[in-house]
């Protein structure tokens, strides 16, 4: 499904973030990626895509060479990203960002694809007291996260990309919606690449772990090991 060879980038000519990053991703597998701040993780979600401005490497989807397509296009290939934060529009309504982000569906296509998404994604669960006329400014950060999550979700992307989605928020909240994408991964069979600092969120949704530091993945960890919590602490502690 997803595969990227020997990433290499940054944000400045010379300076590498990522110094040479290979995963194979598979059709309903989701890939943990842990580290520490700075280690890389949001960057190889945006290298992933073509946004950053140097990159070596190869990205694959589907048997096809997408490493030199523009991020616009990758993205209309079938690759989804969920930025870190839960990006919305304040002053624009739930509905107004739903239509957006179906913008290149027919009508009809995205009534269906909400209707279907409203089984996943409570925030799509309109009753009287949640209109979907609310603007987002108006929304719970879990909220503003589940808009987030729809918005990537519509245009029905074969692979998620997820950058630290519990962020900001509780961690009840947080494992609410770690169990919504769980439940549309799985549906969907989407490859997921799950870049997080909770580390249950990320054993609990992972098929593996991997350790990103200081730009390569140092470690792989199988998360149906009894021992993988403890497994992940030593490996930071001796970091």
């Amino acid at each position: 499904m997803l595969e990227i060879i020997e990433i290499k980038g940054g944000y400045t000519d010379g300076s590498q973030v990522l110094k040479g990053v290979s995963l194979e991703i598979g059709q309903g597998e989701t890939h943990g990626i842990i580290g520490l701040n700075g280690s890389g993780k949001s960057t190889l979600g945006k290298a992933i895509l073509n946004e950053i401005p140097f990159r070596e490497g190869k990205v694959w989807l589907n048997g096809q060479d997408i490493s030199d397509l523009p991020a616009w296009e990758i993205r209309n290939k079938g690759i989804g990203l969920f930025l870190q934060g839960g990006r919305v529009f304040k002053n624009m309504t739930v509905k107004e960002h739903l239509l957006i982000a179906g913008a290149q569906l027919e009508k009809n296509i995205l009534k269906k694809r909400i209707d279907y998404l409203r089984g996943f994604i409570q925030l799509l669960t309109f009753t009287p007291k949640k209109p979907e006329h609310r603007k987002a400014g108006l929304l719970s950060g879990g909220e503003r996260q589940q808009l987030a999550l729809a918005m990537v979700l519509i245009p029905q992307p074969k692979v998620l990309i997820l950058d630290e989605p519990s962020a900001g928020l509780s961690p009840a909240v947080a494992f609410d919606l770690a169990d919504m994408v769980a439940k549309i991964t799985k549906e969907e069979k989407l490859a997921t690449v799950l870049i997080e600092q909770n580390l249950q969120i990320a054993i609990r949704q992972s098929t593996c772990i991997h350790w990103l530091n200081q730009g390569v993945i140092e470690k792989t960890f199988s998360t149906n090991s009894q021992n993988v919590l403890t497994e992940i602490n030593q490996t930071i502690f001796n970091s």
